[in-house]
């Protein structure tokens, strides 16, 4: 399991059960701990850690918070546009010695000598050029300005898509601009995406299709999300197969059963409004019909959670009971 540790700028890495295994970042160890370096810059800590420092160098996090896994254990990490954060999206390589930075992808994230540009390698560092942070852009793998939200996911083919403005972008496991599929449609079912900020993005294990909601405010007034609902979408075709319901649609998960959970966030009503509910999980099946709600009322109302992941199994030692 692996956390996007916002706050101490680094990721966390804990097992199966609970129990913390390391984390990394800019100078995560204390000086003489295990893990500790000469250059405090990418650094793995196991037994004792500290915050990482904010920045954009390769491999350091300012403000990370999009987190996703290809099927080779390659760890994603978006930073936030928020937070002093880079507008970018960066790759490790994860090894059991620790992680090695092997791409950044945003606006100029590369800036030369020998390769400027949207694309920052560890080949390319090796070879002289500087990799820094991003800037907000809307050519073609290039980022605008990110919600606090989870918005990249990973497909069964190790596709990277990285949710933004206007469109979901497409890249190679190798960091390359792949396409990008383009909100300019009505919004219903056999159309484009109707223009808008992603806000939660997932992707079904088995399929390949992409689930998203829209990055809104909600309306205390009406209590009206302004974009409500999950959308179902081919990321072939780029046109939308399906909408669940969903008043205050935040953060996204699929499982390797076709299953979707959807975090429903709480509507902040006045009065005895019937509308008003608590955050809250649901359950869609692979049709779109909600088969179960979770949680209700039992996350802290006021601060809708920001993550949620789902396992494929539980361990055999918990047996039948603990399913």
């Amino acid at each position: 399991l692996y956390v996007a540790d916002q706050g101490n700028n680094r990721i966390d890495e804990f097992d199966a059960w609970g129990q913390f295994v390391r984390a990394f970042g800019w100078d995560v160890a204390p000086n003489g701990a295990p893990g500790d370096t000469a250059s405090d810059e990418l650094e793995t800590c196991t037994t004792v850690c500290q915050a990482g420092v904010s920045g954009h160098a390769p491999g350091q996090l300012a403000g990370p918070q999009g987190i996703a896994l290809d099927s080779e254990g390659n760890l994603y990490v978006s930073e936030s546009s928020c937070c002093n954060g880079g507008y970018r999206v960066q790759k490790f390589d994860l090894t059991p010695s620790g992680p090695a930075f092997a791409w950044a992808i945003g606006t100029g994230v590369d800036q030369g000598p020998h390769h400027p540009g949207d694309l920052c390698t560890a080949a390319y560092l090796a070879e002289g050029d500087s990799c820094g942070a991003g800037s907000e852009g809307t050519g073609p793998g290039q980022f605008s300005g990110w919600p606090i939200s989870s918005f990249i996911a990973t497909g069964p083919d190790d596709t990277l898509y990285v949710g933004d403005k206007n469109r979901i972008e497409e890249f190679e496991p190798s960091g390359a601009y792949k396409t990008a599929i383009d909100f300019t449609g009505g919004g219903a079912v056999g159309e484009a995406p109707e223009p808008g900020q992603v806000g939660g993005l997932a992707v079904d294990p088995s399929s390949g299709d992409l689930y998203f909601s829209y990055a809104s405010a909600f309306n205390t007034s009406t209590a009206e999300a302004q974009q409500p609902d999950v959308y179902e979408l081919d990321p072939v075709t780029g046109k939308l197969t399906g909408i669940l319901p969903v008043d205050n649609p935040g953060v996204i998960a699929t499982d390797g059963a076709e299953a979707i959970f959807v975090l429903d966030k709480e509507i902040f009503a006045a009065g005895q409004d019937p509308r008003y509910h608590p955050n809250r999980i649901l359950e869609f099946d692979s049709a779109g019909e909600q088969v179960a709600l979770f949680a209700n009322g039992e996350f802290n109302n006021g601060i809708s959670p920001t993550g949620l992941a789902t396992g494929s199994a539980l361990p055999e030692q918990w047996g039948s009971a603990a399913r």
